[in-house]
């Protein structure tokens, strides 16, 4: 596990200090290198234990941050590991297969862990533009609920759901929604080039 010593998250946990853009790109970076070692490992045990050995790192970084008034916290990374160490439990035993009821199902059948790998701020902007569409139980949720809701499903702490939506507002150099905006580009890209392909098989 020695790579996950040095990540970029890792490295600005142990200095202290830096830009919370800088931060959540890290962030971002780690959860995703935890991610990958999750489907690559197919070992239970292994991957079991060196996440609790990554956490037992994360922890005491967070001890020292206490006790030399350090700025930037592991918690985020804390809960991914907390998350992925959960999941871990539903893993089969070596080759053993996971079953259902009375049925078969292997591990090639299981469904795989879905964990948000992009900033915090850009799932706080599709969750604001779905609230107030009240795509969210009709509208009768919090934002606190449903950022609670998509941080324990997608294996990220959303710590302050109403300051991401402050950012948001304050955006001057670049569209307020800059997120949903690059998302529907990408979508209508994405589906110029399928419509292109569907053409050039009917010619």
């Amino acid at each position: 596990m020695e790579e996950f010593k040095t990540t970029p998250y890792i490295r600005l946990l142990s200095e202290g200090n830096a830009a919370k853009e800088d931060f959540e790109k890290a962030l971002s970076d780690f959860t995703h290198r935890i991610y990958e070692f999750c489907m690559k490992e197919k070992d239970r045990v292994f991957i079991y234990f060196s996440l609790h050995c990554i956490r037992t790192q994360l922890i005491q970084i967070e001890e020292m941050r206490t006790e030399t008034g350090g700025k930037l916290s592991a918690s985020g990374g804390i809960a991914f590991v907390d998350a992925a160490i959960e999941w871990t439990k539903g893993m089969p035993r070596g080759n053993e297969e996971c079953t259902q009821g009375n049925g078969g199902e292997t591990e090639d059948d299981a469904p795989p862990q879905i964990v948000w790998t992009g900033k915090v701020i850009h799932l706080m902007e599709f969750i604001y533009g779905s609230d107030t569409l009240k795509n969210f139980n009709d509208g009768k949720v919090t934002i606190k609920e449903v950022a609670a809701h998509f941080g324990k499903m997608l294996g990220i702490e959303i710590k302050d759901p109403s300051g991401c939506y402050v950012n948001m507002r304050e955006r001057v150099q670049e569209s307020r929604t800059t997120y949903i905006d690059s998302m529907r580009d990408a979508l209508l890209e994405r589906m110029d080039k399928d419509d292109e392909k569907l053409y050039r098989r009917k010619k």
